[in-house]
């Protein structure tokens, strides 16, 4: 096994040892910056309804402003939050079989999408998912974390090793560039598939985010939690150093020149229009935006949910 590049099981079970240090993390970004409530981290209490007060309620209950303006005493009542499913979508395809250091960015959407799911866990929350590669698709139906654990897991080293499988014989009869293994095509179904009020979590490196792509997003985040995970390798970030390149693509093999300053800025600009574009559209849909580059140590994040 090749590590960063293979995905097995273990790997990801040994994920869940993240936890804890995730959960401290959130803690002290709240103890910095205020409370904030966090469905992934954590229950709490729903507004149910104002009604009449009754003897032996809460005083602390009243709502002044409602009995003020009806001339009667009412309160207001709570209810503990419900269940409300996590939707993953882990983007496998081929331009996410890449890195230069560390780790594929697949092998860390798959990481990250399990330590997503061991979050999951800790507040009891139902876990769907929806997984693709360049030649594969699959679902999840909401499970229990714990049966929802298991199969992601089962699910993600799966398709991992067809897709690198797929990249290793290009040219076996196969789905390739079908539009049911895009990311549009993904979006489109979660959107259908994520009720109102659902958490939607995107891992990707946003490669085909077309037009279409982006219209699905909008129409998901309209009704659901949203938070987008923006996978890159360095890379991408920054050139390698003055040279010639040979890369690959689409079954073609190109040269690509890094020699003048010129190229080298063209380079460069590629990814920062990228993702200057993610950062204005999430902030247009009120979508959650994390940078995860191959090299990142996941005991650090601290989403923002």
């Amino acid at each position: 096994m090749t590590v960063g590049v293979d995905l097995s099981r273990g790997e990801l079970i040994n994920v869940g040892q993240l936890v804890p240090a995730v959960i401290s993390n959130k803690a002290i970004k709240n103890n910095n910056l205020g409370n904030r409530r966090s469905k992934i981290l954590g229950q709490g209490m729903d507004f149910d309804q104002i009604r009449q007060y009754q003897f032996g309620d809460d005083i602390r209950s009243i709502d002044w402003k409602s009995s003020a303006r009806l001339q009667k005493t009412y309160i207001k009542t709570y209810k503990e939050e419900r269940q409300r499913p996590i939707f993953l979508l882990i983007d496998l395809n081929s331009s996410m079989l890449f890195a230069s250091k560390k780790a594929f960015k697949s092998v860390i959407a798959a990481r990250l999408a399990t330590l997503f799911a061991f979050l999951a866990l800790q507040s009891d929350d139902k876990i769907g998912a929806i997984i693709y590669s360049q030649n594969h698709h699959f679902e999840i139906k909401p499970k229990s974390p714990k049966t929802g654990i298991n199969l992601l897991i089962c699910k993600l080293v799966d398709l991992h090793k067809k897709a690198l499988q797929d990249i290793d014989n290009p040219n076996k009869n196969t789905q390739q560039n079908s539009k049911f293994n895009t990311l549009e095509f993904a979006l489109s179904r979660l959107s259908r598939v994520a009720k109102s009020g659902n958490l939607t979590i995107i891992i990707s490196d946003f490669f085909e985010f077309n037009a279409k792509a982006q219209a699905w997003a909008t129409r998901l985040s309209k009704r659901n939690q949203v938070l987008f995970n923006f996978v890159y390798d360095p890379l991408e970030q920054n050139p390698p150093k003055a040279d010639d390149y040979w890369v690959s693509g689409n079954n073609m093999i190109q040269k690509m020149s890094l020699r003048s300053a010129g190229n080298r800025a063209i380079y460069r600009n590629f990814f920062t229009e990228k993702l200057t574009f993610l950062t204005k559209f999430c902030k247009n849909n009120k979508i959650q935006l994390q940078q995860i580059s191959t090299t990142i140590d996941l005991s650090k994040i601290v989403p923002d949910l």
